[in-house]
């Protein structure tokens, strides 16, 4: 239902700006709330767009930009030969050396004079602002002046869409290849950027004043940052590759530190050097050389500190790592939503679904289709009122199988263009595809639609951990029983890119240095999508450890096929009850945690641990087996490297009628019946498929191994327990079991 409240707020701001005089009251559940900066404060920093003819009493102003670059001058080839070999190695992208590049001044910024805006007609556009290639792909056409007289980069080009109706504009964020300013991740600046360029372009001649935004990974959380500002003329948004919360999904998942893949691309990513290797550098373009060979200078220094220290020092979650969250500005986004979202995803994680369910866009009416169209009949549609918002996920990795472009021009022609909702895509708010190839030549094995996620008639099915390895979907029935397995070993290890290189250690089980637990062969398909919970009760030989959970599936002939992980540091194991969720019949499903603040464990007594598995859609064929690993996190995962800041000792899990350990699953009924062929072992993207070894390394073998192969990444720590290296104990302790709690 939607308030008064609301629906003054957003008329205020349809007639009288981008601003109105007090928050849009937020509709979200509790439990999906995060602190944000106040609207207040916010307004209180806006941008002023008054004098950029964006709102009434346009006065445009003098001086000059934050570059240093005369706003009454005609730029060309105006640079030094110093300054135009220190761009040749970090210049822009795609126009050859020597060809003449000339800028004219406009009252908003700069145009090339070479380039003609077209307005043979009102174009709908499509805005993309990234922080890679962007508008420097081929090369910038114009550059907008922001209200803090920063040049951001853009590239305005037409004829985009199946049928060439959409105009296109490509924007790079500040900071980053040929646009000025200080490039600062998430900053709520960059935010207002895109607020800025969307009315910039909605007013423009050429436009039809409806802009939509799409992208995925980088640029598709720039464009849900973006609409959380609520620019007037945004009208939809398409994307995927989302994060949900920085700490949880990448950095911090389940409170374990991963310096791989985030760190990485943070340091080697938007803000480095120009990405000019790719296509050649752009020297004769003054304004971005300007820009790009001040980039390190003292006002232009890209802002690393907060990341950095939050990264490194303080590991709980703070007001940073919630201001710089997706989640914290959910309740914001009031237009069309559009989703995608791959289970596989090794880059942004596979946790954003929790955005769908936290945004609320305001119903709107379409026209959608009434009955199919028969023989040589055209469709009947009918107008309905909507709630617009569309999740589409899939077996994948990082934005891949086609579903960037899936759905995409229906989609924004039903906002930009007024169009009916051809392909029916209201029929069903969510759908879930299973071992999916290629989305856009149907190439998938089933499927299962919904309104809800997770689907409303999901069946959460308890399986318990047994003293023997199986897995079982009836409850314990033996007193006192528990697995034990050596902690501080990160043997599994494994590459997204290069799977085969670490399978031999990985494939090894039986092992003391992880347990695992086993169904018996399935006797039908079982189709789970949605959320995994390791619900487990442990008792720790010390005062902290790093639980690592992963769901297998186990073909015929006995290959592992990786499907999902889940992590949690033991002494951040504390949960908000309230902002957790939870099945029809009060069992939790998807824990949510503060991590703020880190609880010692008592050694020796047994502890809950509710694990966040990540969400997943997958299909375990009949005659498959369900497996669960549990151990301590692999120091390289996929393309997360977790920091081995274990303590080593001994983990037991107990799985007794008093602490019924359990792996909950929401197991689905497709749509239709799972076809074939069955996906192969590895896939999708790169996912390791172990061979079963279970003869190779002795134990020993296996800990000298793996301390040789991670002696770097161990940066020194010494495997020991209680004074003892691992290996020297394991001389001593056969087995690896209870013993080393003596």
């Amino acid at each position: 239902m939607v308030s008064v409240a609301s629906i003054v707020a957003r008329r205020w701001q349809k007639h009288r700006g981008p601003y109105p005089p007090r928050p849009v009251p937020c509709r979200v559940p509790r439990r999906t709330r995060y602190k944000h900066p106040s609207f207040a404060a916010e307004m209180n920093t806006r941008p002023n767009l008054h004098w950029r003819g964006m709102l009434p009493g346009d006065n445009p102003g003098t001086g000059s930009d934050a570059s240093g670059l005369s706003r009454r001058t005609v730029l060309r080839n105006a640079v030094a030969a110093s300054a135009l070999g220190t761009a040749g190695a970090a210049g822009g992208m795609g126009t050859a050396a020597g060809e003449d590049i000339e800028f004219e001044e406009t009252e908003w910024g700069y145009k090339r004079t070479d380039f003609e805006f077209d307005t043979s007609r009102e174009w709908p556009t499509i805005l993309r602002k990234e922080g890679y290639a962007g508008a420097s792909r081929p090369a910038p056409n114009a550059y907008l002046r922001m209200s803090d007289d920063v040049l951001i980069a853009l590239r305005i080009t037409y004829g985009h869409g199946p049928d060439g109706n959409y105009a296109e504009v490509t924007a790079s964020i500040r900071g980053t290849e040929c646009s000025g300013g200080n490039f600062d991740l998430y900053d709520r600046r960059h935010a207002w950027d895109g607020h800025e360029i969307i009315e910039w372009v909605a007013g423009q001649p050429w436009s039809n004043g409806k802009v939509g935004m799409r992208g995925c990974s980088f640029s598709a959380q720039t464009a849900f940052l973006v609409a959380s500002t609520q620019p007037p003329s945004l009208e939809a948004l398409f994307f995927g590759g989302l994060h949900a919360d920085i700490y949880r999904d990448l950095i911090y998942p389940g409170g374990v530190q991963n310096t791989l893949f985030p760190l990485a691309w943070y340091l080697y990513g938007p803000h480095r050097a120009p990405e000019s290797s790719w296509d050649g550098p752009i020297p004769d373009d003054e304004i971005c050389t300007r820009h790009q060979t001040n980039r390190y200078g003292a006002d232009d220094r890209p802002n690393n500190t907060e990341y950095l220290k939050n990264f490194f020092l303080d590991r709980t979650y703070n007001d940073w790592w919630a201001a710089h969250a997706a989640m914290a500005y959910a309740d914001r986004i009031e237009v069309p939503y559009y989703q995608y979202h791959m289970w596989n995803d090794q880059e942004t994680g596979p946790r954003a679904s929790v955005l769908f369910d936290a945004v609320d866009p305001e119903p709107r009416t379409v026209r959608v289709r009434k009955r199919s169209a028969g023989a040589g009949r055209p469709p009947v549609f009918e107008r309905r009122e909507v709630i617009p918002k569309k999740l589409v996920a899939s077996t994948g990795s990082h934005c891949s199988r086609g579903f960037e472009s899936h759905n995409r021009a229906a989609w924004f022609d039903i906002w930009l263009r007024d169009k009916p909702d051809s392909e029916g895509l209201f029929e069903h708010r969510v759908e879930n595809y299973f071992e999916t190839v290629d989305i856009r030549d149907g190439e998938y094995t089933t499927v299962k639609r919904g309104d809800a996620w997770p689907f409303a008639d999901t069946e959460w099915r308890d399986l318990y951990l047994r003293p023997d390895g199986a897995l079982e979907g009836t409850e314990p029935q033996a007193a006192d029983a528990s697995s034990a397995y050596l902690s501080g070993v990160p043997r599994e290890n494994w590459f997204h890119w290069a799977p085969d290189a670490t399978d031999a250690p990985r494939s090894i089980r039986g092992l003391p240095d992880s347990v695992g637990f086993e169904t018996d062969p399935l006797e039908e398909d079982v189709v789970v999508a949605g959320p995994i919970l390791a619900d487990l009760y442990a008792t720790l030989s010390g005062t902290d450890t790093e639980f690592f959970v992963s769901v297998n599936d186990v073909t015929p002939d006995g290959r592992l096929a990786y499907v999902q992980r889940g992590l949690l540091r033991a002494q951040m194991r504390a949960i908000d009850e309230d902002r957790s969720y939870y099945t029809d019949d009060g069992r939790m499903y998807q824990p949510w945690r503060p991590y703020t603040n880190p609880q010692r464990v008592d050694p020796g007594s047994t502890e809950r641990y509710r694990i966040e598995v990540f969400p997943v859609g997958h299909v375990f064929r009949a005659g498959h087996r369900i497996r669960v690993q549990i151990h301590t996190p692999p120091v390289v995962d996929a393309l997360n490297g977790y920091t081995p800041e274990r303590e080593p000792g001994v983990v037991a899990i107990h799985h007794d009628t008093t602490h019924p350990s359990l792996i909950r699953l929401p197991v689905v009924d497709p749509d239709e019946p799972v076809g074939d062929p069955p996906q192969a072992c590895g896939v999708p993207g790169g996912f390791p498929c172990s061979d079963p070894v279970t003869d190779g390394r002795t134990l020993r073998q296996s800990v000298e191994h793996a301390d040789q192969l991670d002696d770097e990444a161990l940066d020194g720590h010494d495997l020991d327990v209680f004074g003892e290296s691992v290996v020297d104990r394991l001389d001593t302790d056969t087995g690896g079991t209870t013993t080393l709690f003596d």
